[in-house]
């Protein structure tokens, strides 16, 4: 089981209070998590204690403003800072660099105001959830040691937050009540929980369960698995974990003498989630003494309901799977891909099924894989994406960034192999015949580099070895002097060290024809007519000067602009590490271009922080192009500190150029 998922029912539009951001969550600030923003002074220190510690001993000043985006001066002014406020000196500061002090006790924490304020609102939504009676005014401030103002304040944000779930606070005299449906309420209580813990992460949901901790978790999720399988029903681990959440709530909601009755409009239910429900009713009261009463049962069903499924169980005629073979010829059209599996399409068909039936019954899962997923496998995010606006567009039915990595994980799983197929380095094996050694000697290979290579085989003893067309050579025979190849000489039977020395030789080849097509995109599809260097601007700013741009050029039509944006509000294109690369999802440009902005502060970017965009222009003819090379410059360009340099070092189009290729050809 992988404990990382948690439930999150507030797919709801609106807006939080002043400094706080729905998508991420409702009591931290925004940009705190899920992309970077640019750090204040002491998150910064923070940082540049973690960078003495992790790189030290001594480090340049240099190095040190590099890594955080900041001048050499105000390395100085954070270091003389820090020192100030520990007991004794922290950092060391001499010509040559940095360094921490040994034995130095590390400065005293400083409470911030804000994440005061975001506890305290927790605190007051937990004890107006858990107030039958209501709360008296005047004791709560008390209870907080804030004055009657403060509450009043906190009181104005708390109604912001739980408008979202649909519930409200009603006031008689100096009594504060919540007011509105226990399955709200609930929902409200996994925002709590997830808020309090910093989201949903591992340590995160571990933080949020320690809090329900009236019963053994881990018994609650085996009292669920077992019930599941009596049904006959599978769910993987990330739905276990989102019903063991919402197995814990409900419990203590009944304990504290909230129970869920059954409401108007609950849906038919699933018998086969309706037996395995009542299944868990049993036995949570012969195993735990806890009794489910019959809407709860029914609430867990419904639960259950839009999470189960089999291909089995649909078919090729199902409203969705045409839903999705549509979609997926759009996908396979726009992007040049080959996608002629009919298993998938039932199967991606399933999981839309119940997607789409969680969506229209208010479920949504918070998806563990989010950030991380995004970062790793931009392209296939992406087309995640395009499949959730045709989805969308088609059902009426808004599909959450959380459930879109979801789409990117059926999607990756069937396409990953074919999307980096340009990535495969072609490997020849110069190995002369020898009984079955040759085979023998491909097999190793093969076990050792996956499907990282393609091997040939050339079974010669007097190989031409200038007329070898292969990215690779691994030869048993003696390689010329002076050969002008990429090419490693190992023993017909290749040790652990020589298949680690293969392995370092294709990683050095995948990466520099990774970067040749760097290079060309980055400086073969710019013109200095795209590109731009600003000391400060917005995202909209920036979207609308580029797309301008791109119009004047006579690359783009005049509703670029609004294609972008439109690609833009489907899920942010802020990457780690301070980029962005924007795009239409139309490819009707007359060619392929790319704009390039950079930008000496950081623009706020949907929470991110970003200093470099990159826009791409897409013809017909140029799929292949985005297709093949996104993944590539995000690898890239998700590292700060290279960020950062390109961003100092160019000042106009030609430095930008020198740049790229300067660090297209680091390792």
């Amino acid at each position: 089981m992988v404990p990382l998922l948690a439930a999150d029912d507030a797919a709801r539009s609106g807006c939080g209070p002043p400094g706080y951001s729905r998508q991420q969550t409702f009591f931290r600030r925004r940009g705190s998590t899920g992309g970077r923003r640019r750090m204040d002074s002491h998150e910064r220190r923070q940082k540049l204690l973690g960078i003495l510690r992790d790189q030290g001993p001594l480090l340049a000043g240099s190095r040190i403003a590099e890594l955080l985006g900041v001048t050499s001066r105000t390395v100085r002014s954070d270091v003389r800072a820090i020192n100030a406020s520990a007991a004794s000196p922290v950092i060391a500061a001499e010509h040559r660099g940095y360094s921490i002090v040994d034995g130095a006790a590390p400065p005293a924490p400083v409470v911030r105001r804000e994440s005061v304020s975001g506890h305290r609102i927790f605190t007051i939504a937990q004890r107006l959830m858990r107030a039958r009676d209501g709360i008296d005014a005047f004791d709560l401030a008390a209870s907080l040691s804030i004055s009657d103002s403060a509450l009043e304040a906190d009181l104005t944000k708390v109604r912001t937050v739980i408008r979202e779930f649909d519930l409200a606070l009603t006031r008689s005299g100096n009594t504060i009540r919540l007011t509105g449906r226990e399955s709200d309420r609930r929902r409200l209580v996994r925002q709590l929980l997830l808020g309090s813990a910093r989201g949903a992460t591992g340590a995160g949901l571990e933080a949020a369960l320690h809090e329900l901790n009236r019963y053994p978790v881990a018994e609650l999720s085996r009292i669920l698995e077992a019930a599941l399988a009596e049904s006959t029903l599978d769910l993987h681990d990330y739905e276990l974990i989102d019903l063991t959440l919402h197995l814990a709530i409900a419990l203590e909601r009944i304990d504290d003498g909230h129970s869920r009755a059954a409401e108007d409009g609950d849906p038919a239910l699933d018998p086969r989630a309706l037996a395995a429900a009542a299944h868990v009713g049993t036995q949570l009261e012969a195993d735990l003494g806890a009794r489910l009463p019959d809407g709860e049962v029914r609430g867990l069903a419904e639960l259950i309901g839009t999470r189960i499924g089999s291909a089995a169980a649909i078919g090729a005629d199902d409203e969705n799977v045409r839903l999705v073979r549509d979609v997926v010829d759009e996908l396979s059209a726009q992007y040049a891909l080959d996608i002629t599996d009919d298993a998938f399409v039932v199967n991606l068909g399933l999981h839309v099924r119940n997607m789409l039936d969680r969506a229209r019954a208010g479920h949504s899962v918070r998806n563990p894989l989010r950030a991380e997923f995004k970062q790793s496998h931009p392209l296939i995010h992406d087309l995640a994406v395009f499949v959730a606006s045709r989805i969308e567009g088609r059902t009426g039915v808004s599909i959450g960034e959380d459930e879109i990595v979801y789409l990117a994980l059926h999607l990756g799983t069937y396409l990953q192999r074919s999307l980096e197929a340009h990535d495969v380095v072609d490997v020849v094996c110069v190995v002369p015949r020898h009984y079955d050694s040759r085979t023998a000697f491909i097999e190793r290979l093969s076990v050792h580099l996956g499907d990282t290579v393609r091997l040939r085989l050339l079974a010669s003893l007097l190989p031409d070895w200038a007329g070898i067309n292969a990215d690779l050579i691994v030869s048993v025979i003696e390689l010329p002097v002076g050969l002008q190849r990429d090419a490693v000489a190992v023993t017909p039977i290749p040790s652990r060290a020589e298949l680690d020395r293969i392995g370092d030789a294709v990683r050095r080849v995948r990466h520099r024809k990774s970067a040749a097509r760097i290079r060309w995109t980055l400086t073969e599809l710019l013109d200095p007519r795209l590109f731009r260097r600003v000391a400060r601007t917005t995202r909209d700013e920036a979207l609308r000067s580029m797309c301008e741009d791109l119009t004047a050029a006579g690359v783009a039509s005049d509703g670029f602009h609004e294609d972008v944006l439109a690609r833009e509000r489907l899920s942010s294109t802020a990457f780690g590490g301070q980029i962005a690369v924007p795009h239409s999802f139309r490819m009707d440009c007359s060619r392929t271009a790319i704009s390039v902005v950079m930008s000496e502060e950081p623009i706020d970017w949907g929470g991110s922080s970003v200093r470099m965009v990159v826009l791409f222009a897409l013809s017909p003819t140029g799929r292949h192009a985005y297709r093949d090379v996104l993944g590539a410059v995000i690898a890239m360009l998700s590292d700060e500190a290279r960020v950062a340099r390109i961003v100092r070092d160019s000042a106009d189009y030609e430095d930008f150029v020198r740049a790229i290729v300067a660090e297209t050809s680091r390792n």
